[in-house]
């Protein structure tokens, strides 16, 4: 008897059931919908990039270094998610030496398997792939600038004068000047500084590459900075004239007074550049000469000549 009451409207029954099984579906969905978020500039991840390099070549995205990515998942799911829980992975062992495309491929560390769909909006990316090219570069420091009024640049020094680059053949064979530049604008001391190197081509451009390999990117460079100060010549002579002669009065010279450099606290003591006797050797003469003399041989050590502007 029980049986036929269970039995009776049986139809009417299972439709209930399903509507009620309906309904909670919907119920969840409303309270818990599937929806879509964007995220814009995620970081490519290379993977497997000896897949390139261990065939002695090397590679460079020449598209954007980021992506926009789009998401679906439940809202609650969405909601704890954030655009660091996402990476654009770019397999170079994928790479398309026909059109030079890697397709990326979106990862998640949170919730992969409750998410419905997650994909680049750029679904690939150029690589460019070169043979590489290792060569060595003399580095040549350049000072820039003037120092303050009565210094000039002395000597100039760099810790290496070498720099050894490798990267791609391209880049690397258009590297014409290798360059440590240091201003001096306003300096009357020395100075010992480190400095970015630059790469120049043969136009005098200068070369950006992030990918190219140094072996230092920085160098130490040491520049003097002396005092300079205007000094009468004062010249003396050697030998005897011949018999009969004898050299008369001080001896004179085109030019009167040389412009040298030196350490400020040598230059100080002097008052007069006295040049050797040895400059002038008079043995034999019996008229009056002009003798060249080479200024230059004859100064006192750590002192030097400077040109006048």
């Amino acid at each position: 008897m029980k049986k036929a009451k269970i039995l009776e409207n049986l139809s009417l029954k299972i439709l209930a059931v399903f509507i009620s099984i309906l309904l909670w579906l919907i119920v969840i969905n409303v309270s818990d919908p599937v929806s879509d978020t964007s995220y814009s500039d995620i970081p490519l991840t290379v993977v497997n990039a000896d897949s390139i390099t261990s065939q002695g070549k090397v590679y460079d995205i020449t598209s954007d270094d980021t992506v926009s990515i789009s998401v679906s998942a439940k809202r609650s799911i969405l909601d704890s998610l954030g655009k660091d829980n996402f990476k654009a992975i770019v397999d170079l062992s994928q790479y398309n030496e026909n059109t030079g495309l890697v397709p990326v491929r979106i990862e998640s560390n949170k919730y992969n398997d409750q998410i419905d769909s997650m994909k680049s909006k750029t679904e690939n990316v150029a690589v460019s792939v070169e043979d590489k090219l290792a060569k060595q570069f003399v580095i040549t420091p350049v000072i820039t600038g003037e120092p303050e009024e009565g210094y000039v640049t002395g000597d100039v020094t760099t810790a290496e004068n070498i720099i050894r680059i490798s990267g791609a053949q391209s880049v690397v064979s258009a590297i014409k000047k290798v360059t440590a530049e240091v201003s001096v604008a306003g300096l009357s001391n020395s100075i010992n500084t480190s400095v970015d190197l630059r790469l120049y081509d043969e136009n005098g451009d200068l070369i950006k590459d992030t990918n190219l390999t140094k072996n230092i990117s920085t160098v130490a460079v040491s520049v003097q900075i002396l005092a300079t100060k205007e000094l009468p010549l004062k010249f003396n002579y050697s030998g005897e004239p011949a018999e009969g002669y004898c050299v008369s009065g001080e001896l004179t010279s085109d030019v009167e007074s040389v412009m040298v450099a030196g350490r400020a606290s040598v230059l100080s003591s002097m008052s007069v550049l006295e040049v050797a006797a040895a400059a002038v050797n008079v043995d034999g003469m019996s008229q009056t000469t002009k003798v060249p003399v080479t200024i230059a041989r004859y100064l006192p050590e750590g002192i030097s000549l400077i040109d006048r502007k």
